[in-house]
C-alpha cells in the first residue's frame, strides 16, 4: 500500500513538473496505470475529441487520479458531453451541480446541470493549473486550522 502511495505521488508530482507538491498531504491518493498509445487514440477516436496536451500527458502517465477529493477520470471513464456547444469532456464524477469539463483547448470548464449549452465557465487556463489550485487551496485551508 505504502508503496502503490508512493508510485501515485512520483506520477502525479512529475506529471505537475513540482517535486513535493504532495509532501505531508494526508488521504486518498491515487494514480490508475498509464494507458497504453493505442488506448489514447481509440479513446480520442470514440470521443471524437482532440485531447489536450495536459489530458494526454497525464493519461500517459496515470490513466486517472485521486488526490484527496480531486478526482481526474481518465480514458476508461472520462466521456464527451452529449450536449449543443463547443466539445467538452467530463473528467471528473458530475454531482447534483453539474460537471468539470475540459475543452479542446486544454481550458477546464464548469457546466453547470440545467446549462443548454456545455459553453460552461472556465475555471481554470488548464488541467495542471486545475489540481495545483486545488492542492494549494487545501493545503492552505489546512495550515491555517
Amino acid at each position: 500500500m505504502r508503496a502503490a502511495r508512493a508510485s501515485a505521488v512520483a506520477a502525479i508530482e512529475a506529471w505537475l513538473g513540482r517535486d513535493g507538491a504532495l509532501r505531508g498531504r494526508r488521504g486518498v491518493v491515487r494514480a490508475d496505470p498509464p494507458a497504453s498509445d493505442g488506448e489514447v487514440a481509440a479513446f480520442a477516436a470514440k470521443e471524437a475529441f482532440a485531447l489536450p496536451e495536459a489530458y494526454e500527458s497525464l493519461v500517459r502517465r496515470a490513466d486517472g487520479v485521486e488526490v484527496g477529493r480531486s478526482i481526474v477520470m481518465g480514458t476508461r471513464h472520462a466521456y464527451r458531453l452529449d450536449m449543443p456547444g463547443p466539445p467538452r469532456l467530463v473528467i471528473a464524477p458530475p454531482n447534483e451541480d453539474g460537471a468539470l469539463t475540459i475543452a479542446e483547448s486544454g481550458e477546464v470548464v464548469w457546466v453547470e446541470l440545467g446549462d443548454e449549452t456545455t459553453d460552461g465557465r472556465v475555471v481554470a487556463s488548464d488541467l495542471r493549473q486545475w489540481l495545483t489550485t486545488k492542492l494549494t487551496r487545501r493545503t492552505k485551508a489546512a495550515t491555517a486550522t
